[in-house]
């Protein structure tokens, strides 16, 4: 992209995708110039604006961000509304202000609205009236707004059960032990919203150790490896050599994730609780930090929250609650092997 970008430098297209991967690579300073280039102009696609409304809160420059975000949420269109003054409400800072809610409510009452913008509209909402106290109010949103978006994205507790009964009763350590690597990962695990950022950010303060992101290279190959058959049982069976190559694969994937070759670095994706046994297999001398937060205030926590993907559980007190007994369940079995 930096090459094509090089050959025809005005591109937005290619200045947008540049600035996208920058961004997910954690390359924050350096996708702001690309994104402000291709958001400034006033016929420019809302996504990207919205995008560059991300890449400002990145970097931390909320008010700008909120700028950003509320100009968008003026738009006609219910998917750039919704979406703006959800972005809002996520920016924890932003005050909503009585025009705000009134102009919400007025979008809820079109018959237009697209049930999953119903349910960002409702958690904005939500937000707007807990700021003020109104916590009866706030949560009759959230509980609307989960409940709106749910429907569209249901949660296969029974798939997850499944699952979480397979690791523990037909996972067990390979007989033979895989050579190491010469980089260590740290695993930051747990539920999400309980805490795994800060833990981040302390880490990374540290010379040797690099942040990356919520990778998903952990469960790509546990996918790949389910594909074969039973996970649990495909998984106690790797060889030494299968292990330590599947190790050295994660590795190589990661490299574009970490600025430098620094022997530590942190992989925050709180899902891979459910992977410590591929995790002990094909990294041995991976660390996991599992952290644990006040259930209550986790589980409010991840109602309050909406997911771009994944998460479904969230939109649902009993599907949280399943979700973390499941957690739980999974985390004493691993503790009892490692």
């Amino acid at each position: 992209l930096q090459s094509l970008l090089k050959e025809s430098p005005g591109n937005e297209d290619i200045a947008f995708k540049l600035a996208s991967n920058l961004l997910s690579l954690g390359r924050v300073s350096e996708s702001l110039p690309l994104f402000e280039m291709t958001a400034f102009p006033d016929d420019a696609p809302p996504q990207r604006k919205l995008n560059f409304g991300h890449a400002l809160k990145a970097a931390g420059s909320y008010d700008e961000a909120a700028d950003q975000y509320y100009q968008l949420a003026q738009h006609p269109d219910h998917k750039v509304s919704a979406s703006a003054y959800w972005s809002l409400a996520n920016l924890k800072r932003y005050k909503f202000s009585d025009k705000d809610k009134s102009d919400i409510k007025a979008r809820l009452r079109d018959s237009e609205v697209g049930q999953g913008y119903v349910g960002l509209y409702r958690l904005a909402l939500a937000d707007a009236f807990d700021q003020i106290g109104q916590y009866d109010k706030a949560f009759a949103e959230l509980e609307l707004g989960n409940n709106s978006i749910g429907e569209i994205r249901p949660f296969r507790g029974d798939l997850y059960h499944e699952f979480i009964n397979e690791l523990v009763s037909d996972f067990r350590e390979p007989l033979e032990s895989c050579v190491g690597h010469e980089r260590f990962p740290i695993f930051v695990v747990g539920l999400p919203r309980s805490g795994s950022t800060l833990v981040e950010q302390i880490l990374s303060s540290h010379s040797r150790v690099n942040s990356t992101d919520e990778l998903l290279f952990i469960s790509d190959i546990a996918k790949d490896l389910q594909q074969k058959g039973n996970y649990a049982d495909t998984l106690s069976q790797l060889t030494r050599q299968e292990a330590h190559k599947l190790g050295a694969t994660y590795l190589k994937r990661v490299a574009g994730y970490t600025r430098n070759l620094e022997p530590y670095f942190v992989d925050k994706t709180p899902e891979n609780f459910v992977h410590i046994g591929l995790i002990k297999t094909i990294l041995p001398k991976a660390k996991i930090i599992d952290v644990y937060r006040d259930p209550l205030d986790n589980a409010i926590s991840l109602y309050k929250q909406f997911f771009a993907q994944g998460r479904e559980y969230s939109y649902s007190i009993n599907a949280i609650i399943f979700y973390w007994q499941g957690y739980l369940t999974l985390m004493k079995h691993w503790q009892s092997l490692y």
